[in-house]
């Protein structure tokens, strides 16, 4: 058994090393060594105190070292790494920590209701989350499960769930007292709970946790009573075996109890699962080209009782963007079109206070626009919600902005990037957007370029999306003569996705403005060697006739037809503003 236990553990290290979950890996050191202090100060043997105390030693200094070569390719490729590197994690886990305690200290009694911490994020939503991508700015729990007691629950989930652990080492210590445990068995019944509390202030609770945990509260339980160390010995204040009367089971009662149990079970388990199948195969059967089918499936899904119709919004709207472009040769598209609308409004009726759906139902609005005019108005009130829901959630500014430019109210989201630049003056994105409306919608072309080259010097640059964007950046870097910022960019370029030749030709010039002559010509010989068809406009350059590639392209106009004429600097794009909420 002790080698059958030895494989065992060393499996379940395996395991912990290879789901790389910090906080059930610390949870563990934890326990280890609250069940080593704990056998040592019960323990009569002097050396095993002393075998305990050499082990505790050997544990910080293994991770000491471990900290210390954290930055060597040993410990960056053994699968180690995670548990030395605590940066991005940490500050987003402690914004999120905060806002449950304040939440907390807004409702301190009976909290802000069981799985309701998303709405409490959205309102107290920290913009300095964004330094770390949009991943790190949905959240639904505070990955902290005494934060979510606190925050949900207020004081009276709080002093329940400390009334579990105090109850379990209560029942170990008195069990101990009367000798029905020994040394090993008490030092394991005090160090599993305290893992289990540890491992959760890293954490959230979830199906595969609790089941351990029940396991886990029924073990130290029964391991506490007589009757677990030796098989009919009474427990103290009962009643003997013999001798206590037999009560009979209620059949009645329990009859009854089993059949309302089994309704419930219909309603809230199996309902809502056939709802979550049909809407899966919805998904899936519209990616597969099955639009029909899909609709099918999507009535039948709406048709079915659920509480859970926010899956539904998320996928149908998402999926029908998508095919924004297509709709029109989709015979039913209208009546599809009505049912998202009819399960998002039915969604937000019951659930005002969730921000994603409402950001979610603004996106599908404002995708449908060109259709159906009416939509604009539903995306206008639904964005509109969404900041009032989260005042300081920069992707909702960054996208009503966007909705604002394209319906031509461009003053008003001047008003509202002005505003979301405020809220955390080391994002880039918003010097970003607000740097591209200057210097498109206003053509305050000097102003714009300063923004937009703020956006890369900030603690949160924003990262280029495309060529599009590089031709932004490179404009601006020449509107304020930056020849710096124009070599860096020669080095950024080969990592984006590749765009029209002629945006590139348009940052060449851009290097020649500013007389970098090898900068420019190393963009041109990239191209030469890409298209032999903008070679032609070129070749003045490249025989002397022409000083400027405004020059070449004069000389050549004739060839205008072989190479896209120069794009200009308009139909450079803003940016989408993220990849959407976590989901």
């Amino acid at each position: 058994m002790k080698i059958f236990y030895g494989l065992v553990a060393v499996l379940d290290i395996g395991a912990f090393l290879a789901a790389q979950s910090r906080g059930a890996l610390l949870g563990l050191a934890v326990g280890v060594f609250v069940f080593a202090v704990v056998y040592g100060f019960l323990t009569p043997s002097k050396k095993a105190r002393r075998l305990v105390l050499a082990g505790i030693l050997a544990c910080v200094v293994g991770y000491g070292l471990l900290f210390a070569f954290r930055t060597t390719d040993f410990v960056q490729h053994s699968g180690l790494a995670r548990f030395t590197d605590f940066t991005a994690t940490t500050r987003t886990r402690l914004i999120a920590w905060e806002i449950a305690w304040k939440g907390f200290l807004e409702k301190p009694i009976t909290g802000w209701g069981f799985d309701s911490f998303h709405i409490l994020f959205n309102q107290k939503y920290n913009p300095e989350s964004l330094r770390f991508g949009y991943y790190e700015t949905w959240f639904d729990r505070s990955h902290n499960t005494i934060m979510d007691v606190l925050s949900m629950t207020g004081l009276f989930g709080l002093v329940t769930f400390a009334a579990i652990f105090i109850a379990l080492f209560v029942s170990v210590f008195r069990a101990r007292k009367k000798g029905w445990l020994d040394v090993p068995i008490t030092s394991v019944l005090v160090a599993l709970p305290v893992a289990y509390f540890v491992q959760n202030l890293f954490v959230f609770d979830h199906p595969a946790a609790f089941s351990m945990s029940y396991l886990l509260f029924a073990l130290v339980i029964a391991a506490s009573s007589g009757e677990f160390m030796e098989k009919g010995a009474p427990i103290e204040g009962g009643e003997d075996k013999k001798t206590s009367n037999v009560r009979q089971v209620p059949w009645i009662a329990f009859g009854v109890l089993q059949i309302a149990a089994l309704v419930l079970v219909w309603r809230y388990s199996i309902q809502p699962f056939r709802a979550s199948m049909y809407s899966i195969k919805a998904n899936q059967t519209i990616s597969q080209g099955q639009y029909e089918v899909s609709y099918d499936y999507a009535k039948k899904a709406f048709a079915t009782p659920t509480p859970y119709l926010d899956e539904q919004t998320f996928l149908q709207s998402r999926n029908f963007i998508a095919l924004a472009g297509q709709l029109q040769s989709i015979p039913f598209w209208r009546e599809w079109h009505d049912l998202i609308i009819k399960i998002s409004e039915k969604h937000l009726s019951e659930h005002p206070n969730n921000m994603h759906p409402h950001f979610i139902f603004a996106k599908f609005a404002e995708s449908m626009g060109s259709l159906v005019p009416e939509d604009l108005q539903i995306a206008d009130r639904e964005y509109l919600k969404g900041i009032e829901l989260s005042p300081k959630r920069q992707q909702t500014y960054f996208s009503y902005a966007r909705f604002l430019i394209s319906t031509g109210r461009k003053d008003e989201a001047l008003e509202y990037l002005k505003q979301v630049t405020s809220f955390d003056e080391e994002i880039g994105e918003a010097h970003w957007m607000l740097g591209l409306s200057y210097m498109f919608d206003f053509q305050d072309v000097v102003k714009g370029a300063e923004e937009v080259i703020k956006s890369q010097t900030v603690l949160a640059p924003y990262a280029l999306q495309d060529g599009r964007e590089a031709l932004a950046l490179a404009m601006a870097y020449d509107t304020v003569g930056d020849k710096e910022g124009l070599k860096k960019l020669i080095d950024l370029l080969p990592t984006l996705p590749q765009a029209q030749l002629e945006i590139y030709v348009q940052i060449a010039k851009a290097m020649e403005d500013q007389g970098l002559m090898e900068e420019r010509n190393k963009i041109i010989n990239a191209l030469m060697r890409i298209d032999n068809n903008i070679s032609a406009r070129f070749m003045p350059l490249i025989t002397g006739d022409a000083k400027t590639i405004d020059e070449s392209y004069s000389m050549t106009e004739d060839l205008a037809g072989i190479a896209t004429t120069p794009t200009t600097a308009t139909t450079v794009a803003t940016s989408s503003g993220g990849n959407g909420p976590r989901r």
